[in-house]
């Protein structure tokens, strides 16, 4: 038996001696062209320089004290703000949309794939000087257009109060391919079984969309507002061929702002700041976001068959999560499925454990003790125990 165990041992040590070696690499990689990067922007914040000779003066923080009283830095980082909400309410909507469409055309709408992800293949470049001239107050599309009606020129790009709005329309039109793939990949992962139970239960296509598939997708929902957050914050390309931040400081971003003082005013040290700032901003969004998430009580689709007594503990995978305030006509679909058996637990008395007498969390936990349950991601093997009522009580409903 020891020498069972002293093999064991030995291969696992073998395994992460192997490990590390095919680490190594990227590790190195990571830490040349982003950890490294993010300290030195960081140390020459501190310095007046301007990015061409040798010599660096050493200012401490007054490139900091500069960036908070910096109006024009304010107001790049509100029209980061006003881009994010707009690519936010403009990019998850249309995206679920065409998914949804998508995935009930199946096969058919293969056409319709392709041709809808075309934008996502193009450069930003190419897209931003594809939109500048169509969108030219003279020579443009839209001019165009306006003057066979009996128009006038229509300068978008050149008005400050459109040009932001205008850009970010068109940001959205880049992406949004994106976010329909990212839906289309989240509906591939609902089981099919649930689609077909509550077709036969009298559920409409709409009533499973919003009632099943949708909070089922709520992970996904969740992973793609937070990157169209993060991208938004730090979005650079558009903004600077179509406009670069102007007219004026009106469609002016964080990374233009940057950009502008390190290679067109060569303040190296104070582009730096700004650098060092944006990577000090841009995960704040996320946290608030990851913080203002609500847990309430589930209904979870446990896949196998469960022995439901006071105590007992059984391995089953998780398939998807379901708010019980969300979905009145869910029940009779998820019952119905094949070889599934649905666990409605109204008081949250399904504990989660991954060893004896522990929870997920490391909380040790008696046979009798409550917690609410929020698994993320929607599909994972776990050991449960199903606690608060006896073997000869009925299952709670």
């Amino acid at each position: 038996m020891q020498t069972g165990n002293s093999l064991v041992k030995k291969r696992e040590k073998e395994i992460r001696k192997v490990s590390a070696v095919f680490l190594i690499p990227a590790l190195l990689f990571i830490a040349v062209f982003i950890i490294y990067p993010i300290f030195n922007s960081f140390q020459t914040s501190l310095y007046e320089w301007n990015g061409i000779t040798a010599g660096k003066k050493f200012i401490a923080l007054d490139n900091w004290k500069e960036l908070i009283g910096d109006k024009t830095f304010r107001k790049a980082f509100g029209n980061n703000l006003i881009v994010m909400v707009l690519s936010i309410v403009i990019q998850m909507p249309i995206g679920m949309a065409l998914a949804t469409f998508l995935d009930r055309l199946g096969r058919k709408g293969t056409v319709f794939k392709v041709l809808w992800f075309v934008p996502m293949l193009m450069s930003s470049v190419a897209i931003g000087y594809l939109f500048k001239y169509a969108l030219d107050a003279n020579t443009g599309l839209v001019s165009t257009i306006s003057r066979m009606f009996g128009g006038k020129n229509i300068d978008l790009l050149g008005n400050p109060n459109t040009a932001l709005i205008t850009i970010t329309v068109v940001i959205c039109w880049q992406f949004i391919p994106f976010y329909m793939v990212y839906y289309m990949a989240a509906y591939s992962g609902l089981p099919g079984d649930v689609y077909e139970a509550a077709i036969i239960d009298g559920a409409t296509r709409s009533q499973y969309f919003w009632k099943v598939a949708l909070p089922m997708m709520k992970p996904s929902i969740k992973s793609a507002i937070i990157l169209s957050m993060v991208g938004s914050l730090k979005y650079f390309d558009l903004i600077y061929v179509m406009t670069g931040g102007g007219p004026g400081d009106a469609s002016e971003l964080m990374a233009t702002y940057m950009y502008s003082n390190a290679f067109e005013s060569y303040r190296m040290g104070y582009a730096s700041a700004i650098a060092s700032g944006m990577f000090n901003l841009a995960p704040q969004g996320v946290l608030i976001l990851h913080l203002s998430r609500r847990r309430g009580p589930v209904r979870l689709l446990v896949q196998g068959d469960i022995e439901l007594v006071r105590g007992s503990r059984a391995e089953a995978c998780v398939q998807g999560i379901v708010p019980l305030h969300g979905s009145p006509g869910a029940g009779p679909a998820i019952a119905a499925l094949h070889g599934c058996k649905p666990l409605h637990i109204p008081h949250a008395n399904l504990i989660p454990v991954i060893d004896e007498g522990r929870s997920r969390h490391g909380e040790e936990k008696g046979e009798g003790d409550d917690q609410t349950v929020s698994l993320n991601p929607p599909c994972q093997t776990v050991h449960i125990v199903i606690a608060g009522w006896d073997a000869d009580e009925s299952p709670p409903s």
